[in-house]
């Protein structure tokens, strides 16, 4: 894949784009079950397949408005499809739920927001 800059990874809740987002942050944790044994000396050994597979979506803005805060709040806001699109193309795409969210009002600075989402579910990968 060739070099890009953030700015061109777009992340869409359905088919619309998150307004005013400045970073994008993809981590995927993977529980590895120990599977160590007398047999097995001093190394640890884990099974092939992992015992649960964590995705989330960090993101980071700037506030143009605080609709977003009354969607952080609305008890009602659950799992919702979320893309993250590549300039090569790719894209990952889940069910993801809204873990934690921040505003910062930073003296003499531009208020910010982030927020983090975990996936419920399988996470997809699209190659281009």
């Amino acid at each position: 894949m060739a070099k890009y800059l953030g700015r061109k990874v777009i992340l869409k809740k359905g088919t619309t784009p998150i307004a005013n987002v400045r970073t994008k942050s993809l981590s995927i944790n993977r529980e590895l079950v120990d599977s160590s044994d007398d047999d097995s000396g001093a190394w640890a050994t884990h099974l092939d397949e992992p015992g649960q597979i964590d995705v989330s979506i960090s993101v980071e803005g700037v506030i143009a408005d605080h609709s977003i805060l009354g969607e952080a709040l609305n008890a009602a806001t659950g799992n919702e499809t979320y893309t993250l699109t590549y300039p090569d193309g790719g894209i990952v795409s889940g069910s993801f739920g809204l873990s934690s969210f921040a505003l910062e009002d930073t003296y003499n600075d531009v208020s910010t927001y982030s927020f983090e989402m975990r996936a419920s579910g399988e996470v997809t990968y699209t190659a281009p």
